[in-house]
Order: C-alpha cells, then sequence, then structure tokens
C-alpha cells in the first residue's frame, strides 16, 4: 500500500488577545486554555460604584 502520508500542521501562536470569561477556572473544558493562558482575577465592584457607572453609561446612550 502506497498511502498518502499526511503532513502534520504546524502548531500557529495566535498573536492578538483573546479574552475568556468564566465561572469556574477549573472546569476539565478549560485545563487546556488554562495551561496556555495568562490568567488575571478580578473582585466584583461594590454595588455603589456600579449604580453610578450604568446610569451615566444609560444616559449617554439615550435610555435614561
Amino acid at each position: 500500500g502506497g498511502g498518502v502520508k499526511k503532513k502534520k500542521k504546524k502548531a500557529v501562536r495566535l498573536m492578538r488577545p483573546i479574552v475568556c470569561i468564566c465561572n469556574d477556572i477549573y472546569a476539565p473544558a478549560l485545563r487546556r486554555l488554562r495551561e496556555q493562558a495568562l490568567v488575571l482575577r478580578f473582585d466584583a465592584p461594590p454595588a455603589s460604584a456600579l449604580v453610578p457607572r450604568l446610569s451615566h453609561i444609560c444616559r449617554k446612550e439615550g435610555f435614561l
């Protein structure tokens, strides 16, 4: 059998950022991504900071 050999694809490194937001960083489906990613953790902002900011955005967008 003179089968045709397939060439292995070279790994391509993406040079643009990918933002992934998740609730469970240790979910099995994210294991390979987690190995390659720079993981940043953020604390939830206090509600007292969200309300004025969302009001500002809504006014700028013409919702209020």
